[in-house]
């Protein structure tokens, strides 16, 4: 019976101790989930975000520091030795070379490039490739463009420079102008041609336009002369002496002389074209001579001769001197004297002629003609030699990289007289046609 209540006791005992345990909070280690419970730490300081790099000197864990950035390549082709050059520092010992392990530059007007195996990268100590980068003082690069890939353009970009041992490279940004002497000939003579076209187009074809009114002047001349041939034709009919040299004289003016008024001196002062010399009658001047002589010669003539009791045996020759006096062009300040002294050979009395006669006279040709058309012809020289002096000033001196296809288009088109602005695009059929002078009509 004891026995029974002693092991009785001592399961109870055990029981309470594994309770006890159970229930008792760790401690050491066993703490801290009660401690993370209780008391929370803060919370680590959130790492800042990278600074921007300056993408010149942006680089990929590069133990290479760049001093100074190269300046710009600006050449025209012809140099033996086109370069640029920078410096560099080596933040690590063990760094040998540098050298060009990617990148290129890329045209702005064009799609071509110059891609790393244009340019050659050279230590201007004259070390070689495997040379090391010393750490304490700088190292002298120079970029050299090679000649081969010396094309018209303005390239820009960046290279990257690395060296034996560097676990990166750096970036170096520069630009490549590039304008052959040979461009400027050429660009010159584009902006001359659409120089000229633009003049052919504003100028002369518009100067065709006005040649349309004194193809009614001579429409209208001709009108003239047919009536003086029917008068001559009609006094022969009537039983005059024939007047054959005066007649051919005014056919010849009608086939000939009158297809000149496009390039007489009246037109010559509006449209700037060629004129006869001041010496020689104008086509205008000799169908006013022809009229004279007919209206104020002959019919003065043929009154005597129609009159009764007319002494024709005496007026016969007075025809033929007329005749004469009108089978080529005369000096119209001398015309009516030489009328005049035909008459007065007759022996009846004749009425003196009109100086003017029924054709109003036309003015003379003089010197201030001439100069007129001169100074037309030397306005026309200066303005297309103003435009290609400017062209080439805005388009080609101000373009160091002058020398693309895209370059060439925009030279043509200024000469012919473009506004060319910062976005072509906008330019349309509508601008073309203004720039000619060709009205639009309206819907």
């Amino acid at each position: 019976m004891r026995i029974s209540l002693i092991i009785t006791a001592a399961l109870l005992v055990s029981n309470l101790n594994l309770a006890l345990a159970q229930a008792r909070p760790a401690s050491g280690a066993e703490h801290a989930p009660a401690t993370a419970s209780t008391n929370v730490p803060p919370a680590p300081p959130r790492p800042e975000p990278p600074k921007p790099e300056n993408p010149k000197t942006a680089g990929t864990n590069s133990q290479i520091q760049i001093v100074y950035q190269p300046s710009d390549i600006v050449t025209d082709g012809s140099g033996s030795d086109v370069k640029t050059t920078f410096a560099i520092r080596a933040l690590a010992n063990g760094l040998k070379g540098p050298r060009i392990v990617s990148g290129s530059l890329r045209d702005d007007d064009s799609y071509e490039q110059l891609p790393t195996d244009a340019f050659d990268l050279v230590r201007d100590d004259a070390k070689g490739a495997d040379a090391e980068i010393p750490t304490n003082d700088l190292t002298r690069l120079s970029i050299h463009l090679k000649e081969g890939w010396r094309r018209s353009g303005r390239y820009s970009g960046s290279l990257w420079i690395g060296a034996a041992g560097d676990s990166g490279a750096q970036s170096v940004a520069f630009k490549v102008y590039i304008r052959p002497q040979s461009v400027w000939f050429l660009g010159s003579a584009v902006i001359a041609a659409g120089a000229g076209i633009s003049w052919f187009t504003l100028f002369w074809v518009g100067r065709q336009r006005q040649l349309a009114a004194n193809q009614v002047l001579i429409a209208r001349l001709q009108t003239v002369v047919d009536g003086l041939t029917q008068t001559l034709q009609g006094m022969g009919k009537a039983g005059a002496p024939a007047t054959p040299q005066s007649v051919a004289h005014l056919a010849r003016i009608k086939s000939d002389r009158l297809p000149q008024l496009m390039h007489d001196k009246e037109l010559s002062v509006i449209a700037g074209v060629s004129v006869l010399p001041t010496d020689s009658p104008s086509a205008v001047d000799e169908v006013e001579g022809m009229n004279r002589i007919v209206q104020n010669g002959f019919v003065q003539l043929f009154q005597l001769w129609s009159a009764s009791g007319a002494n024709h045996p005496n007026l016969i020759p007075l025809f033929q001197q007329m005749d004469n006096l009108g089978s080529i062009a005369q000096p119209l300040n001398t015309l009516d004297g030489s009328i005049q002294t035909i008459l007065a050979k007759s022996t009846v009395p004749t009425a003196r002629a009109s100086i003017d006669g029924q054709f109003p006279p036309l003015p003379s040709e003089d010197s201030v003609v001439h100069r007129v058309v001169t100074t037309t012809y030397l306005l026309d020289l200066l303005s297309v030699a103003s435009v290609v002096v400017a062209g080439m000033f805005v388009i080609i001196w101000k373009n160091p990289g002058f020398g693309t296809i895209g370059n060439y288009i925009e030279a043509f088109l200024w000469g012919l007289g473009l506004k060319l602005g910062s976005d072509l695009t906008k330019l349309g059929p509508s601008d073309v046609r203004m720039s000619f002078g060709i009205k639009t009509p309206a819907p």
